[in-house]
C-alpha cells in the first residue's frame, strides 16, 4: 500500500519471487490437490499478507516444482532451473515452505545462500521467519538448516539399521537384480531361463572344466546375455560363482545368513565350485608370478614397451609347453586374453619373431640419413662411428645376455605397437646416443 510523507508518495519497489516446492516421494503428486500445490497455496498466502502490509512482491508465473526428488543434495530439474533464472537476473526473491524444502545439507544450503547472495537475491522461508539481512537471522537460518541436516543423518541411519536387520533375517533389500531371478513384489524368484542358464551353464559346467573363461566364452557362442544384454566376461563369471544368492544364502558384513529367497543351486554345488574357482585362481596367480620373474630376469625384452594397438592395451609375456618338452614364449594381449568375447586379431604373437623383428626394424631405421644425421647431431659423434656401431648391434644380438637384450632395447625403443598389419616402433633417440656412446667407451 502506497505510503504518504509530507505529501510525497513512495512506493515500494516491485521484487520478483520465485516460489520452489518439493517432496521427496512422488506418493500422492497424481491428486487433485496434492503436497506441491499446498506448499505453493500458504507461500501465496504469506505473499498477500506481504502485499496487503505495503510490500510489492510480484510472483513470477513460472512454475519450479521438483516432485519425487530428495533434499539430499542439488540434483534437481526444477532447482536447477530455478538457479538458472536467478544467475540470468530474473529473480529477486527465492521463497520456500520450509528450510528443509530447498536443501536438507547444511553444505549444499550454505553454497546455495552463497549464490543467491552474490546475485542480490533475497531468500524466506515462510513458515521460519528469517532475515538473511542480518547476523541474528542468518545465525537462526544455520541453527535450522543444522537440525534439518541431523534429520536426515538419523533417517538414513534407521534406513540402514532396517535394511541390515532384513539382510540378516535373509530378505533381500533391492540393489542389482542377480541374474538368473526375478523381482516379485519385492521377492526373489527364480527366473525360468535365466536360472536354468545359471544352474546348468555356469555352475555345473564351470565344476567340469574348471576355467571361468571358457564358460563365458560359451555362454557368448550360444548368444546368450545377461540382463543389461552384454556379452559374458570372465570376471562376470566369477562373480555369480561366489554369490551366496544361488545357494539360497545372504551375506552381509562378513557374516552368511539363510536367505528367504528359493536357491538356484545346492550348497553343495555352489561349495565345490568355488573350491574350484579358487584354484584357478591360485593357479593364474603362479602363472603370472612366473612371467613377472622371467620378466624381471630381462627373458621378455619388450615387457613394458609393448602394446596390442587394436585393443589399445599392454601385452604381457607369456609361455606354454608344447608335446615335444620345448617351451614356447609369446607376448599375450592383456585385454583379449581378460575377455574372450572381445574380437582381438592380434591375441599372442611370439616372443622371438617380435624381438627380432623389432630389432631388425631398428636397425634399418636407424640407418637412414635423417636418423644417422640426428644421432651425430645428439652424441656427437661421427657418421661411420654410428653405422658401425648399429652394424655391431645387430650382429652380437643373439649372443647377448637376456639382461642385456632387455636393456638394449629399453636403450633404443620407447614403445612398440602391433597390429593386425605391422607393427610400429617409437625411437628414443636419447638413447641410441647413450648406446653409441657406451660401445665407444668399450672399445677403448
Amino acid at each position: 500500500m502506497p505510503r504518504k510523507t509530507n505529501d510525497i508518495i513512495w512506493t515500494q519497489p516491485e521484487r520478483r519471487v520465485a516460489i520452489y516446492t518439493r517432496k521427496s516421494t512422488e506418493e500422492g503428486l497424481d491428486l487433485e490437490f496434492n503436497s506441491l500445490d499446498s506448499q505453493r497455496e500458504y507461500i501465496l498466502d504469506y505473499i498477500r499478507r506481504q502485499n496487503a502490509g505495503g510490500a510489492n512482491l510480484q510472483v513470477i508465473p513460472q512454475s519450479y516444482d521438483d516432485g519425487g526428488y530428495s533434499g539430499k543434495d542439488t540434483k534437481r530439474p526444477a532447482l536447477k532451473r530455478l538457479l538458472e533464472d536467478v544467475d540470468s537476473g530474473l529473480v529477486d526473491v527465492v521463497m520456500v515452505y520450509k528450510l528443509d524444502r530447498i536443501s536438507r545439507s547444511m553444505s549444499d544450503f550454505l553454497r546455495l545462500m552463497e549464490r543467491l547472495a552474490a546475485r542480490g537475491v533475497g531468500f524466506v522461508a515462510v513458515t521460519q521467519p528469517i532475515d538473511t539481512a542480518s547476523p541474528a537471522g542468518r545465525m537462526t537460518q544455520n541453527m535450522l538448516m543444522c537440525m534439518a541436516q541431523f534429520e536426515r543423518e538419523l533417517d538414513s541411519e534407521r534406513q540402514r539399521d532396517k535394511a541390515a536387520a532384513s539382510r540378516r533375517k535373509g530378505i533381500w533389500t533391492g540393489g542389482a537384480l542377480p541374474y538368473g531371478y526375478l523381482n516379485v513384489e519385492k521377492k526373489l524368484v527364480p527366473d525360468p531361463f535365466a536360472s536354468k542358464v545359471v544352474a546348468d551353464r555356469i555352475f555345473k559346467r564351470f565344476t567340469e572344466c574348471g576355467s571361468a573363461p571358457m564358460v563365458a566364452r560359451e555362454l557368448n557362442e550360444a548368444n546368450i546375455r545377461n540382463y543389461k544384454g552384454n556379452r559374458w566376461r570372465s570376471e562376470t563369471v566369477a562373480m555369480i560363482l561366489r554369490n551366496h544368492v544361488y545357494a539360497g544364502e545372504v551375506f552381509f558384513q562378513g557374516e552368511v545368513y539363510p536367505g528367504a529367497h528359493e536357491p538356484i543351486v545346492s550348497k553343495e554345488v555352489w561349495t565345490l565350485a568355488n573350491e574350484l574357482l579358487e584354484e584357478d585362481v591360485a593357479s593364474r596367480r603362479q602363472r603370472g608370478q612366473r612371467t613377472l620373474a622371467n620378466s624381471m630376469n630381462g627373458l621378455s625384452p619388450l615387457t613394458g614397451i609393448i602394446r596390442c594397438g587394436h585393443c589399445d592395451s599392454a601385452m604381457t609375456p607369456t609361455w606354454t609347453r608344447k608335446k615335444n618338452g620345448l617351451k614356447y614364449c609369446y607376448y599375450a594381449c592383456v585385454a583379449g586374453n581378460r575377455d574372450p568375447a572381445r574380437e582381438c586379431p592380434v591375441k599372442r604373437v611370439p616372443a622371438g619373431q617380435m624381438e627380432m623383428a623389432v630389432l631388425d626394424s631398428v636397425a634399418d631405421l636407424m640407418r637412414t640419413p635423417t636418423f644417422v644425421n640426428a644421432v651425430v647431431g645428439e652424441g656427437g659423434v661421427g657418421k661411420d662411428e654410428v653405422m658401425e656401431a648399429l652394424t655391431d648391434v645387430h650382429e652380437i644380438w643373439n649372443d647377448l645376455f637376456p639382461v642385456e637384450r632387455a636393456r638394449l632395447l629399453r636403450l633404443l625403443v620407447r614403445e612398440v605397437t602391433v597390429r593386425e598389419t605391422g607393427i610400429q616402433i617409437h625411437f628414443a633417440l636419447s638413447g641410441a646416443g647413450k648406446l653409441i656412446e657406451e660401445m665407444r667407451h668399450d672399445d677403448e
